[in-house]
C-alpha cells in the first residue's frame, strides 16, 4: 500500500470518527431504527434498544433543521400496547425552577407538580419535538410524586401527583438495576445544542465517546428549594432549583395500531354533541368528554371541562333535593336540548343516580333516586376518581362557561356535585382538589355525566 492510499485511508477514517463522536450527538455506530418501524409489524422491541421519535435541534446548526431524537427503550408493556422511553442524550439545559417564580408559592418550595421545567417540558417541548401525528401517540399518564428518599432518610416532600405527557425519572427509577445495571449506565452526554444552552460537561466522565454531564430528576431534594439530579459520573446529588442542568425526557408511546386505537377504552377523550364554548356563545362546538369506564356496552362519560355556570337552585329559602332542584330540571331539559341533536339523544342511556351516596347530612335532607339523562358528580363519585388513575379531576371553565361567572382560581375550576351538606348548601369541588360546600343559591361550574352508547362517540388523541 503507498503512502497516498495510506493517507486517503487515514483522513476517511477521521471522518468517519467525526460523524460518530463529534458534531451531532445522535452518531451511534449501534443501529437505531424509528419507532414507527415497530408498528403493526413482526419487528421485536425489547428493554435496552434505541430507537428514533420525533426531532429536535442538536447539532446545533439552526440551517439544517432539526435532528431526530434517539432514545433508550426502558420498558415495553405489550398487553398495553405501549412502551417507556427514555431520551439517550440530555436535550436541553434548564433550570428546575426559575429563581423569580419560587418566592411566589406560598409554601416556599419547589417540588415536581409547580416546577417550571415540568410546565416546559409539556408545552415548548413538547410542541417543539413532536408533530401532531406524534402527539397522538404520546400518553399522558398519572404520575406519583413520592417524598424523595436520599440515603435511606425520607425528608423533602415531592409534591401532588400529576398527569404528564412529558416528564422526568425520579430518585427511584433512577435506581432501579432493572432499568440502569451501575453507575456507568446512567451516565448520559449532552447534544452539541444542549452545551450551548448551558449543559456542563466532566472531561474525566465520558459516555459514547463524549463528555458526560449532569441531568435533573423530577424528585425533590435536601431542601424546599433544591431538586436532585444524576451527576457526570452515574452518581445521584442534589442541588439548588435554578442551576442550569441537561434535560433527559421520558414519553409513553402508544404502539398500537390505528386498528388497535379505534377501540374507546377507560381514560380515553371523545367527542359527543356540541355545545357554547366561546365567550360570546354564537358557536355549537364539539363538546369533549372522558370515558370514565364501559361497561356492557354502555360508556359513561364526564366532560373534560366545565361547559357552563349555574346556581344549584335559585331559590335558597325552601330546602331542595337533587330531583326537584333547578339545575338537574335544566340539565335535562335546556342543556339536553341543546347540547344534542335527536340522533345523539337516542343514543343516551338514562343514568341512575343516587345523590345521598356518601352525604352526611340528616335523614330529612336525603332525596330520591333519580334517572337522568345528564347529571353530574356525587360526593362519592369525586372522592373515587380522585383517587383513581383515569383522570385528574382538576379542569378548568371553557370561556363561555367564564362568561356566565364560573369562577376559577389559577386556571382551575369549582364545580357542583349533586350531594347535598345540609339545608341550603351542596357539596362542590374546590380549587385545590378538595370537597366542600356552598350556598345552593351560588353559581358554580357544571361538568356534565352521561351515559351513552359507545359507537356514537367520536374518539380523540388523550393530550
Amino acid at each position: 500500500m503507498n503512502s497516498k492510499t495510506l493517507k486517503a485511508l487515514l483522513c476517511a477514517f477521521v471522518l468517519l470518527a467525526a460523524a460518530v463522536l463529534g458534531g451531532c450527538s445522535t452518531g451511534s455506530a449501534q443501529s437505531v431504527a424509528p419507532l414507527i418501524d415497530f408498528i403493526g409489524s413482526d419487528k421485536s422491541l425489547a428493554a435496552g434498544d434505541y430507537v428514533t421519535f420525533g426531532h429536535y435541534e442538536q447539532d446545533n446548526d439552526l440551517s439544517n433543521g432539526t435532528e431526530p431524537i434517539e432514545w433508550r427503550v426502558v420498558s415495553v408493556q405489550k398487553e398495553m400496547g405501549k412502551v417507556v422511553l427514555l431520551s439517550r442524550y440530555g436535550l436541553d439545559a434548564r433550570p428546575y425552577h426559575n429563581e423569580e417564580l419560587t418566592a411566589m408559592h406560598t409554601d416556599s418550595s419547589v417540588s415536581w407538580d409547580m416546577c417550571d421545567l415540568r410546565a416546559w417540558l409539556n408545552g415548548d417541548f413538547l410542541n417543539a419535538a413532536f408533530s401532531a401525528e406524534e402527539r397522538g401517540r404520546l400518553l399522558c399518564t398519572l404520575i406519583e410524586n413520592p417524598s424523595s428518599d436520599y440515603s435511606g432518610t425520607s425528608f423533602s416532600r415531592g409534591g401532588e401527583d400529576t398527569r404528564n405527557t412529558v416528564f422526568l425519572l425520579d430518585f427511584t427509577e433512577a435506581a432501579d438495576r432493572h432499568t440502569f445495571s451501575s453507575s456507568e449506565a446512567r451516565m448520559c452526554a449532552p447534544t452539541d445544542y444542549a452545551i450551548a444552552q448551558g449543559a456542563a460537561t466532566s472531561p474525566n466522565d465520558k459516555v459514547d465517546g463524549r463528555a458526560a454531564g449532569s441531568w435533573w430528576l423530577r424528585s425533590p431534594g435536601l431542601d424546599d428549594n433544591d431538586g436532585m439530579c444524576i451527576t457526570p459520573d452515574g452518581s445521584s446529588t442534589y442541588v439548588q432549583s435554578t442551576s442550569l442542568y441537561m434535560v433527559r425526557p421520558v414519553v409513553f408511546v402508544d404502539i398500537r395500531t390505528d386498528e388497535q386505537r379505534a377501540v374507546i377504552e377507560a381514560g380515553d377523550h371523545v367527542t359527543f354533541g356540541t355545545y357554547p364554548q366561546t365567550v360570546e356563545g354564537n358557536d355549537q362546538t364539539p363538546i369533549e368528554w372522558v370515558v370514565l369506564s364501559i361497561r356492557d356496552d354502555q360508556a359513561l362519560l364526564l366532560s373534560r371541562y366545565c361547559l357552563d355556570a349555574q346556581p344549584m337552585h335559585h331559590d335558597w329559602g325552601f330546602f331542595t333535593h337533587w330531583k326537584d332542584c333547578d339545575l338537574r330540571i335544566w340539565l335535562n331539559d335546556e342543556f339536553y336540548n341543546t347540547a344534542f341533536s335527536p340522533e345523539d339523544q337516542s343514543a343516551i342511556i338514562p343514568l341512575f343516580v343516587d345523590s345521598n351516596s356518601g352525604s352526611y347530612c340528616p335523614e330529612e335532607y336525603s332525596g330520591e333516586y333519580t334517572d337522568d339523562l345528564v347529571s353530574i358528580f356525587t360526593i362519592n363519585n369525586a372522592k373515587a376518581y380522585r383517587t383513581g388513575r383515569i383522570l385528574d379531576l382538576a379542569t378548568s371553565n371553557t370561556a363561555y362557561a367564564e362568561a356566565q361567572g364560573a369562577p376559577s382560581y389559577q386556571g382551575n375550576a369549582e364545580w357542583w356535585l349533586c350531594t347535598h351538606e345540609s339545608y341550603g348548601s351542596c357539596h362542590l369541588f374546590k380549587f385545590d382538589n378538595s370537597i366542600q360546600s356552598d350556598f345552593l343559591t351560588e353559581i358554580k361550574g357544571v361538568r356534565p355525566t352521561i351515559l351513552v352508547k359507545p359507537e356514537v362517540l367520536t374518539k380523540i388523541s388523550f393530550q
